[in-house]
């Protein structure tokens, strides 16, 4: 199997830009300006085929990654953008010889969505490879920030290198250029490099592989189509997954909890599994173009939408752990379970089911219950706060009225007095007691009327 040759195949490394990048406006400006020179292509609603793409998708759901001229000025859609950079060069990936792999990159994505979320992708041509050198390339990409960064070459950084994507730490990028061999310096210099510019350690993986011919060892000795989709999917040697030696042979429970819940199978043609960071679709070689295209656009803005979406809620879940919320988040959410976290993105079948799968492998929807808890706990603590500060006015207010009221009736007290004494009135004990008698009235009806007030209000917050 590890010679078996790939007839035709992509690669798709994801990863998610850390937020200062995100923000930068420098950052779109610096791609723009690339747009205007000719080496990167800005690709929107305008310029790519709706008429066709409305025949899979609701009109929701491809506005949610290509939105309609007419939409542009609205608050969320204006900020979904994508810019193309080509590449189309073979780089190699280790700087010592004997270790090298080539990856021919193709293109590099970057995809603009709302609330500060900007998806890169460096996208790979695998045709012509074997699965033991996909295999290889894949498990390295994927995990670039994660594994022993020495002997990265510089051809490889400098896929990375856009001015304003390396704002910042220009100076670990020459650096980490310099450092040849083994070193600390260098490993230190490039996993700072990547920590600057993306969330996580590793990239997500989406890939598309169709083989030159299906190998014999196929329904061999227990190995089936399965398997294979299983190694290409976890990047594993081919032939582990049936191989009880193997460190990295599942147990047949993962295994077959893997492939009834997270495979993807409608024709006989192409299968697909999926795990929370790694989605390969496996295409027989009788598949034509057509399907073959369909995957790598109209299937993978799926992929993308559903990706988006995870990353929207890991970043708001995030955030209320670290209390790092206002009152307008819950208005943001509601604008994007609207917009971006749709129930339906289709009325045929096969779109649907993909969505509906990938939304199960990614978790989506545990993570937007998730969200939605948080809301309503956020929601009963201000109420909560909001309760507990309108009583400690309300005791104020009340402390105020009855200090006013003491010095109103001390005040009219002494008026009454002095008036009593203009009219001729001496003061006496029974003209005390007969005034001390109506104030202690008016007391007795301030008091009972403030009490009832009080429980009166307690009794509607209830």
């Amino acid at each position: 199997m590890e010679n078996e040759k790939i007839k035709a195949g992509v690669s798709r490394f994801c990863g998610i830009l850390q937020q200062k990048t995100a923000t930068n406006c420098d950052f779109r400006k610096e791609l723009q300006s690339m747009v205007d020179k000719g080496t990167a292509e800005y690709i929107c609603g305008d310029n790519i085929n709706r008429e066709e793409l409305q025949t899979l998708f609701v009109d929701g759901f491809i506005n949610s990654i290509y939105p309609d001229s007419s939409l542009l000025d609205a608050d969320y859609y204006k900020q979904i953008s994508r810019y193309t950079v080509p590449v189309n060069k073979t780089v190699a990936y280790s700087a010592v010889e004997d270790q090298n792999i080539k990856i021919n990159v193709t293109t590099l994505d970057f995809y603009f969505f709302p609330f500060d979320i900007v998806i890169f992708i460096l996208n790979t041509d695998n045709s012509g490879k074997t699965l033991a050198e996909l295999q290889k390339q894949n498990l390295l990409v994927k995990l670039v920030n994660f594994y022993d960064g020495n002997n990265i070459s510089s051809d490889f950084l400098e896929l990375f290198r856009l001015p304003a994507l390396y704002s910042g730490c220009s100076g670990l990028f020459e650096k980490a250029c310099v450092c040849t061999g083994q070193g600390d310096d260098k490993k230190k210099c490039i996993k700072q490099i990547f920590h600057n510019i993306f969330v996580g350690n590793k990239f997500y993986l989406f890939q598309l592989e169709q083989l030159e011919n299906p190998s014999d060892d196929i329904c061999k000795d227990g190995y089936t189509v399965n398997h294979l989709l299983y190694e290409i999917t976890n990047y594993i040697t081919p032939g582990a997954s049936c191989n009880p030696a193997d460190n990295y042979c599942p147990s047949k429970e993962y295994f077959d909890t893997l492939c009834c819940e997270n495979t993807i199978s409608v024709y006989h043609n192409w299968k697909a599994m999926g795990v929370s960071d790694s989605f390969c679709v496996l295409c027989e070689p009788s598949v034509g173009l057509p399907d073959y295209g369909q995957w790598t656009f109209q299937r993978f803005m799926i992929y993308l939408n559903v990706l988006y979406v995870k990353t929207y809620l890991v970043n708001i879940n995030m955030k209320y752990q670290r209390m790092d919320v206002d009152a307008g988040f819950e208005k943001d959410f509601l604008e994007f379970d609207k917009l971006f976290n749709l129930h339906t993105i289709s009325y045929n079948f096969l779109p649907q089911m993909i969505y509906e799968k990938l939304r199960y492998i990614f978790e989506v929807d545990d993570f937007s219950g998730q969200v939605r808890e948080k809301i309503s706990r956020y929601r009963d603590r201000l109420e909560l706060e909001n309760d507990k500060k309108e009583r400690r006015n309300e005791k104020w207010m009340n402390n105020i009225l009855f200090v006013v009221a003491v010095l109103a009736i001390s005040s009219a007290l002494n008026d009454g007095f002095e008036f009593a004494g203009k009219l001729g009135f001496s003061y006496t004990v029974e003209l005390a007691w007969i005034v001390s008698g109506i104030v202690a009235l008016f007391l007795l009806v301030f008091v009972v009327v403030m009490l009832l007030n009080y429980f009166i209000n307690r009794k509607n917050k209830k």
